[in-house]
Formats: structure tokens, sequence, C-alpha cells
């Protein structure tokens, strides 16, 4: 059986296993496994109210790899089966009104851009975009979606994300969303100070325990810091980097993880040091239909 999406198993049912779980029962399994060491299994047992020790256990298995969340399942079996057949469970509900839900909460959570009041279909693009993107599904590497200001590209973005199947297939961690911007100073160089902010910002949504005063202070740092997290934390989460105008700023997020880019500029990725890169051209804006639609949703005929 695939695990490939344990941390969201793991963070969607963490009140059920907070609730019914006894860790006494199962640290000497994943040790006798390898999934906790000694000292981890000290640790988690060395807080006494149960529920305290739940919450060690949990935190340690989101660091765990696929086969240790195996080891974790199996470990339910004997002495807590509604937990272990609820494990079991991929995250994802199969279909329906639930799976629809359930991917716009992932996005949410994501900080995605929700989908405009005056939406009109691109179809085309969108599968586009998708495709590209399915590209990252086993390995790292960088989807380029440029085309000229006002043409579309974060709504179309935001848009190719809701898919249940390519969030599952691809990125069962989910999807973490920046907005960048220009970042420029008032010589309309690279604002140092505005991109460590940036930095600053996303490894504290994806680390949300790091102090204010244990932040990266200059990039060299955040870069690596970021990189120490996609590596060991999210290694199949997507990150967007919406409206990217500089290659500096690019590099600066090029750590070893996937993401999506979206750009005025074809060239925006050139110096990012990734080991793959998918251009997605937006050549053109809305058809005429298109344009018709959206008319037609601002004013109401």
């Amino acid at each position: 059986m695939e695990f490939r999406d344990f941390k969201q198993r793991l963070r969607r049912r963490r009140q059920a296993l907070l609730n019914d779980i006894y860790p006494d029962r199962v640290v000497d399994y994943l040790f006798q496994e390898g999934v906790l060491d000694q000292d981890e299994m000290e640790l988690v047992l060395s807080h006494p109210p149960r529920h305290q020790q739940a919450v060690e256990l949990l935190n340690r298995l989101q660091r765990t790899t696929q086969e240790g969340f195996g080891h974790f399942v199996a470990s339910l079996e004997e002495s807590f089966q509604h937990l272990h057949e609820l494990m079991k469970q991929p995250a994802m509900p199969k279909d329906g009104y639930e799976r629809e839900a359930f991917v716009e909460q992932l996005l949410r959570e994501g900080q995605v851009p929700p989908r405009p009041e005056h939406f009109a279909a691109r179809p085309a693009e969108t599968g586009a975009v998708r495709e590209a993107l399915r590209h990252l599904q086993d390995s790292d590497g960088w989807v380029v979606l440029h085309g000229m200001g006002g043409c579309g590209k974060t709504s179309l973005a935001a848009e190719a994300l809701r898919d249940g199947s390519l969030l599952e297939d691809c990125f069962p961690e989910g999807v973490v969303w920046l907005t960048v911007g220009q970042l420029s100073d008032e010589n309309g160089q690279v604002d140092s100070a505005k991109l460590l902010t940036k930095m600053q910002n996303l490894i504290t949504r994806l680390d949300p325990e790091i102090s204010h005063s244990s932040r990266p202070v200059n990039i060299e740092a955040a870069h690596d810091y970021l990189a120490r997290l996609f590596a060991h934390d999210y290694q199949q989460m997507l990150l967007v980097l919406d409206d990217v105008w500089s290659q500096v700023v690019a590099r600066a997020f090029s750590v070893r993880c996937r993401v999506l880019v979206t750009s005025r500029f074809q060239s925006v990725a050139n110096q990012a040091r990734v080991p793959r890169k998918v251009h997605v051209p937006l050549t053109s804006g809305f058809t005429l239909e298109q344009t018709k639609a959206v008319l037609s949703g601002w004013t109401g005929t």
C-alpha cells in the first residue's frame, strides 16, 4: 500500500489520533521497526499526560518516511482497530462534493487566490499548465508560466490547481502560494530587505514553531533554511511564486523543490539552479467569447 499522502493523513486525522491513541502501546513496535530511535522513544514517553505523549509522537511522525508511516499504521492494528482503518484511507475523498470541498480547503490553507467572481473558463490554457505540472510528479523542477501583464496568469495558475487528481498524484503535501511582486528599490534594483521579508514570511508559514528571533537574518541563510524545510519536511509540496519580476529573486528561491512561477518574463528563471524547467507561454489574453462572458458577469446581462 502506498502512503504518498501520509502527511495529509496525519494532519487531517490528528484530532482523532490525539483523542484515542495511547502512545505507550505503539512506541515499542515503532522502535523495533526503526521508525523511532531510543532517544525519540524515551522523549515521547517522558511526557506524563497521555495527550502530550500523543502530541510528541505525531510531531515525530510528520518527519518520518512513507515506510515509517506504514509501520505506524501497522502498529495500530492490534489495539486501535478503528484508527488502523481510518489511517489506511487516503486523505482526499474519492469523489463528489466532499472531494471538491477538500481541494478548496487545501488551497485555502496554502493561500491560493479564490476563483474571481466573474470568471471565464480557459480550458486549453488550464490544461497546458496542468500537463506541465505533471512533469513534477516524481522530481523537483520549475514550471514557468509567462506572458504579458494582465493576460490572466495568476487566475490561470490558481485554476490549474483546482484539480483533485493533480494534487493527489503530484503534490500530496499540498500547495503554498507566495505573491512576490516587484521588490525593487528607488533605483530599480532588487531591495534585499524586501526579498528577505518575503523569504522569512514563507519560512514562518512552513515552520510555525520558529520564533521571530530565530528567523534567518540574511538571504543566504534564508535560502538554506528553505532548502532544509523542503528537503526534509515538504518534499511533495508545490511552491507557487506568483508575479516574479527578477532573476535575482527567482534565484533566491531556487531550492530543490517543486515550483510553479508566474512572470511577465520568459527569462525570469534563467539563473535558478534547478534540474528541470518547463515553460508554458501565455501568448494571448481572452478570446472574444471569454471576454463576452466576463463582461456579461459584470453587467448582469
